[in-house]
């Protein structure tokens, strides 16, 4: 009886690690809604026009608890020319400003790193990069891995410019 009390043990335990079992309904309660500002470290809202092209800049949901794994985000700027994103997310990277998820979808790490070539003819492009594991993603085609044990692309969020220059959840 205590052997397959352990067995059945050992198979529930990588199953709660999948999520939430019984309360479901936090899975709706997402940081992101359409119209909320992305805020810096400080909670200063993020303008467009001061987001360097080559930059990586870490971004919150306005109002919403930091330490939530959903409220933070990466925030990213190419030049226009330079994003390849699927047809139906054309419009989520005005003036080619992208945000994505922070957590790596291999393990759950934080990305912390942005590669960028310091002579592009012969290095790689830029890249968001997990130093846990190395996942790479790419940023101009939508968070597709490069390189890594990831398997999924980062998720991204639209975005939108408001009227005052600040960059909102589209």
């Amino acid at each position: 009886g205590a052997a397959g009390l352990t067995v059945l043990g050992a198979l529930l335990v990588p199953l709660a690690s999948c999520g939430p079992l019984l309360d479901v309904e936090q899975l709706r309660r997402m940081a992101w809604r359409r119209g909320r500002r992305l805020v810096d470290e400080n909670g200063r809202p993020l303008i467009a026009d001061e987001i360097a092209i080559g930059s990586m800049t870490p971004a919150f949901a306005e109002g919403v608890d930091r330490k939530r794994l959903d409220a933070s985000l990466i925030v990213v700027r190419l030049r226009p020319d330079e994003l390849r994103l699927p047809p139906q997310r054309a419009d989520w990277a005005p003036r080619g400003i992208l945000a994505y998820s922070k957590i790596c979808t291999h393990a759950g790490c934080a990305i912390s790193l942005y590669r960028v070539p310091t002579f592009a003819p012969v290095q790689p492009k830029p890249a968001l990069v997990c130093p846990c594991h190395y996942s790479t993603f790419d940023p101009a085609t939508g968070g597709t891995v490069l390189f890594g044990p990831a398997g999924r692309p980062l998720p991204q969020l639209p975005l939108q410019i408001g009227a005052d220059g600040g960059l909102r959840a589209a």
